[in-house]
């Protein structure tokens, strides 16, 4: 039952108790620290040594025989020997001890790797009776000080309490206040253990073993998943549209959630994220690509995929095979969040094969986007989801929770001007959720239509930064656009709204230098500028005209002076 022996040479040899876990990311490390009651070479083996009832059951080093079955066997189990009778001894430095035992594992060349993932060190108390205790009571004091003081806010500490005593003479060794002194109540008292036996379960149904194994079992999970993305507070219509796209990455190996800014693309990204990640073996949600060093976005990927966290100077590109290598052995979910350029989405060296299906590819990618042309080269088009504005109703309900919290009590005419607010969002989540907010705790009739009246003129409300998120969100798309678009752009918003495709573009040839007004429509509609109506005239979502509008009063171009309340009739021409 010997554990294999590393680093023998060492002053602390090191016992590795699950030598087939050969990973160099393995999704825990248990570091065991044995007890000084034998002072013998195999003091580490002794100490986490089994006690069965049953006489005829055989004694099993426990760490090495069942950790490995119960956490799935991708775990580093090492053990830490030391000469207990020198740390005994009165004569030597009990803290200098303990600071050079765990030196000479972190320094150890041979392990440096371990401390990119989870650590968690099992440690047995004092477990040998000293001549000497006035003495020895000093230096813990002292241990303990030090402790305390080396102890980090992610740490967390756990303690296993004897609850009967080693016999008449000795009683209680370690008292419930002294032993949990540092574990913010994450005690556990076993009841039918002494000091001697604590760590010696009969059995892994034994408290002291399960307990410990739900702890570690607990440890990884949180330390291996990825942070979660947030949710909004309240949530409008997400279930059912997270199903549907869940369904498309049953066929597709990625899919592309595209439409304007402020749509709700990242939230529903961040929904079928909570809801599905746990069905894949790893994932990884690359929050906001577009506004983020790529190097930053790859070295997220990297550390949720492989587990493999990089210092600040290291080139993630050299690890980039890893990446890929983890997507096609495994089930991987990846969430890629706002795209801005092709190269955002080149960088990150996905195995993207749009072509893909469920039989050959079991990885997925969920990409989200408001230009089109960055992804059509990627997705198919059947893989592609145009995301739309919230019906009445749902539109009226998002409204609704953020501006009166759920209240009953909203008189008629805060109804009413509640629903004109709501129609002039055209059911667009992000205007709904900020003027909700903020007109929330207000109940000053005339505000709220100084608000709407502010709304239409794509001007800021708030007077703060809350309210430029809209302007700011919506505008990042036209700042993006060449010079002839952007005035196209701003042509429709202030004058060409309703009109057909086909009179627009003699119109648009009529007054303009452009040879190719149709190309422009299309690049324009991809990036989620305009669309086309069902009966096949211009659409500009009513948050984008107020926008266009407003900028274009402060823009003098040689065509037109945008003034409000002038436009062209349709039927003009």
């Amino acid at each position: 039952m010997n554990g294999s022996v590393v680093g023998m040479e060492s002053k602390y040899p090191v016992h590795d108790l699950n030598p087939d876990c050969t990973s160099k990311n393995p999704n825990l490390t248990i570091i065991f620290f044995h007890g000084i009651v034998y002072g013998s070479d195999d003091d580490w083996k002794q100490t986490w040594t089994t006690r069965p009832m049953d006489g005829n059951e055989e004694c099993i080093c426990w760490p090495q025989m069942w950790i490995p079955k119960d956490l799935n066997g991708n775990v580093k189990i090492l053990s830490l020997s030391y000469d207990s009778h020198i740390v005994a001894s009165v004569h030597n430095d009990v803290t200098e001890i303990g600071r050079n035992l765990i030196q000479s594992l972190v320094t150890d060349s041979r392990y440096e790797t371990l401390w990119d993932r989870p650590v968690a060190m099992v440690a047995y108390s004092f477990g040998g009776l000293l001549k000497n205790m006035e003495s020895f009571n000093q230096k813990m004091e002292q241990l303990s000080k030090d402790f305390n003081n080396s102890i980090c806010e992610d740490i967390n500490i756990y303690a296993f309490v004897e609850g009967l005593p080693i016999d008449d003479k000795w009683g209680i060794l370690v008292p419930w206040a002294s032993a949990t002194r540092f574990s913010n109540n994450n005690n556990y008292k076993v009841e039918d253990a002494n000091h001697l036996t604590i760590c010696k379960p009969p059995s892994q149904e034994h408290l002291s073993y399960s307990k410990l194994l739900e702890c570690l079992k607990i440890f990884m999970k949180e330390k291996n998943t990825p942070t979660m993305p947030r949710l909004p507070r309240y949530e409008v219509a997400l279930e059912d549209k997270a199903n549907a796209i869940y369904s498309l990455l049953q066929n597709d190996s990625i899919v592309a959630l595209v439409g304007m800014g402020g749509i709700g693309k990242t939230t529903l990204s961040t929904k079928v994220y909570h809801l599905f990640h746990n069905q894949y073996e790893k994932s990884s949600f690359l929050e906001d690509v577009k506004s983020k060093d790529i190097n930053d976005v790859k070295k997220r990927l990297l550390q949720d995929l492989c587990g493999r966290k990089l210092h600040e100077h290291e080139d993630v590109d050299e690890y980039l095979d890893e990446i890929k290598q983890c997507m096609i052995s495994k089930k991987v979910l990846v969430v890629v969040d706002d795209v801005g350029t092709t190269k955002n989405l080149e960088a990150l060296q996905l195995p993207i094969d749009k072509h893909a299906t469920n039989v050959n590819c079991k990885s997925r990618i969920l990409v989200n986007c408001r230009n089109w042309q960055i992804l059509k080269n990627y997705v198919k088009e059947s893989a592609k989801v145009d995301m739309d504005f919230l019906e009445e109703e749902h539109a009226r309900k998002l409204f609704m929770c953020h501006a009166f919290k759920h209240a009953d009590n909203v008189t008629n005419d805060f109804k009413n001007i509640s629903m004109e607010i709501i129609k002039s969002c055209g059911g667009l989540p992000l205007s709904l959720e900020i003027l909700g907010c903020y007109l929330c705790d207000i109940r000053d009739l005339e505000i709220w239509k100084d608000a709407l009246r502010e709304l239409k003129g794509g001007r800021n409300i708030t007077g703060g930064s809350d309210n430029e998120k809209l302007w700011t969100t919506l505008r990042i798309s036209y700042d993006h656009l060449y010079e002839e678009h952007q005035n196209m752009f701003l042509d429709i918003a202030c004058f060409f709204v309703g009109f057909k495709k086909k009179t627009f573009c003699r119109v648009y040839l009529n007054g303009n230098d452009s040879s190719s007004p149709t190309l422009m429509l299309q690049n324009l509609k991809d990036r989620s500028l305009i669309k086309w109506a069902e009966d096949g005239s211009l659409y500009m979502h009513e948050q984008l005209r107020y926008m266009g509008q407003n900028i274009a009063t402060k823009v003098t171009m040689s065509r037109f002076i945008w003034k409000p309340n002038i436009s062209l009739q349709k039927n003009q021409v």
